[in-house]
């Protein structure tokens, strides 16, 4: 079924086949003359005679086909939605050796996992979806931070969620004695650096060109810097970090993560009391634009996600871009075929004199 044709104006050749049929009808060629033909039509008309219509009949279809197959026909496969807006994400992760306590579940169950894995858990929600509050972030560019000392690049900005969830689950809280320490500004100006590096990359402006005009060029930028201890490690100042995320026009939310009191533990408190720096993390967020969430449980962070998701939404326009699948290969080859018949028919047994 064709649903439109990308060059119809290759159409207006097909006004040229009635006069050419006129013509191939009408045209007799040479002829042997006979004083009298009153025996032979007495004769009757051979089979051979009868079908020389086939012929003119052949060449005119495999020009009407070729014609139609250059006007290229499509049909029409499905519909694309339209990016209007889309965000630039990046997720920022604290892997410290405190991310290894134990984070309740908030919801009553007696199970409860480690702090990075429960974020490692909702963050899988957040970028996919969880079916209910969270829709996804399939429209958007993530990339994902990871620090402890050190503020490393776990996954570069890309439109795939799979693949920054994939990356994700390989995180692991730094066990190493010179992976010890909370990078905060480090972690913070290198996720701004990657959100600033769009406009700089030339991978990016390629791949903006070949989506257009489905995706647009992200118009929003915003880091999302979860955490559980207090800035001790790296070159960088929180705060300055924050300057130059604000001066990049980039919001910052910030997530401080409570730890969860173990029974029988005597130094639970001490813990507690050198937990999130809530001072620094509520001024980073305020200074940007953004807002400051603490999380106790997963419960909680779950909450939090879905707030910043309600916040950051990617809009998708109305309309609709359809896709085609392009019709010109059958006819092009049936007209070849329609040739190919005509030539050889017009040569054998459908041959006519001269």
């Amino acid at each position: 079924m064709i649903d439109r044709f990308a060059s119809p104006a290759a159409l207006a050749a097909l006004t040229v086949l009635p006069p050419l049929a006129w013509a191939s009808f009408r045209w007799q060629g040479a002829a042997i003359r006979f004083s009298d033909v009153r025996l032979v039509l007495s004769a009757g008309r051979s089979l051979r005679l009868r079908l020389r219509w086939v012929v003119p009949v052949l060449r005119l279809a495999a020009l009407a086909l070729l014609i139609v197959a250059v006007a290229r026909p499509q049909r029409q496969t499905g519909m694309t939605p339209i990016s209007s807006e889309g965000i630039a994400i990046q997720l920022v992760i604290d892997r410290s050796g405190s991310m290894a306590e134990p984070f309740a579940s908030g919801d009553g169950s007696e199970t409860s996992l480690t702090k990075l894995d429960a974020v490692k858990k909702l963050l899988r929600q957040f970028v996919l979806g969880d079916g209910h509050d969270l829709k996804g972030r399939s429209g958007d560019q993530l990339g994902l931070v990871t620090f402890a000392r050190f503020a490393d690049t776990a996954c570069p900005l890309s439109r795939s969620p799979k693949m920054l969830v994939q990356l994700a689950e390989q995180t692991r809280v730094a066990q190493e004695r010179a992976e010890s320490g909370t990078a905060i500004g480090d972690a913070l100006a290198l996720a701004a650096a990657r959100l600033k590096a769009i406009d700089d990359d030339p991978r990016q402006s390629a791949e903006a060109r070949t989506d257009a005009p489905r995706r647009a060029k992200a118009k929003s930028r915003i880091i999302v810097l979860l955490t559980d201890g207090q800035n001790n490690a790296g070159d960088v100042d929180p705060m300055q970090a924050a300057e130059v995320a604000k001066s990049w026009g980039f919001r910052v939310y910030t997530i401080g993560l409570a730890g969860a009191a173990r029974a029988g533990d005597p130094f639970s408190a001490f813990r507690q009391a050198d937990g999130v720096d809530e001072g620094t993390l509520r001024r980073i967020a305020e200074m940007t634009g953004g807002r400051y969430f603490a999380a106790s449980d997963a419960a909680t962070l779950h909450d939090v996600y879905t707030t910043i998701d309600t916040l950051e939404k990617t809009t998708l326009s109305a309309p609709e871009s359809a896709t085609y699948a392009e019709l010109f290969a059958p006819l092009a080859a049936s007209s070849l075929l329609a040739l190919a018949a005509d030539l050889l028919l017009g040569r054998t047994v459908l041959r006519s004199l001269p």
